[in-house]
């Protein structure tokens, strides 16, 4: 008895929905709202992917006093290892008591974040590297740079080193 009871309130739900007239699709609802009623506010939709064209990365490194201290090397280089045009390096806060500055060096490929593992085995071109030295000074400064690559994407570099 409760199966035909059911059977008869489904269809006639059914003969309900098959009254009203059909819309065709993404057609507004023509149906007017009731008194009071306020429509809740229409989501966005999602804004496109934005590539990050500017980070920020803090780096610490400790040394001995008197001798040149790598802080960080940069470059740039495709999936097939071909070099780039080399990235600029602007010292926007210089060390209180020391000296910071660039020089090529060689970067060794083989680990660089990026590159395809087993990839430009071998390859070490030059990189531009940040150099701190403090002369005889001991103890801990501090000194940022901005790194600009040719794509234009920037990197805010704080860096902190320690010398004993």
């Amino acid at each position: 008895m409760r199966i035909a009871a059911s059977l008869l309130a489904l269809a006639l739900s059914g003969a309900a929905l098959a009254q009203t007239p059909m819309q065709a699709p993404g057609a507004p609802l023509t149906a007017p709202n009731p008194p009071g009623f306020t429509a809740p506010p229409m989501a966005q939709p999602p804004a496109a992917a934005v590539s990050a064209d500017h980070s920020e990365t803090t780096v610490e490194r400790k040394g001995r006093a008197g001798r040149d201290l790598f802080v960080g090397a940069y470059i740039t280089v495709d999936r097939a290892c071909k070099v780039g045009e080399t990235p600029k390096i602007d010292f926007t806060i210089p060390p209180k008591s020391g000296k910071a500055r660039t020089r090529r060096d060689p970067m060794n490929l083989a680990g660089a974040p990026g590159i395809p593992r087993n990839k430009c085995l071998g390859t070490s071109p030059a990189a531009i590297s940040v150099v701190y030295q403090g002369g005889r000074f001991k103890g801990e400064d501090t000194f940022t740079y901005k790194v600009t690559y040719p794509d234009g994407r920037t990197r805010d570099v704080k860096a902190t080193v320690t010398l004993q």
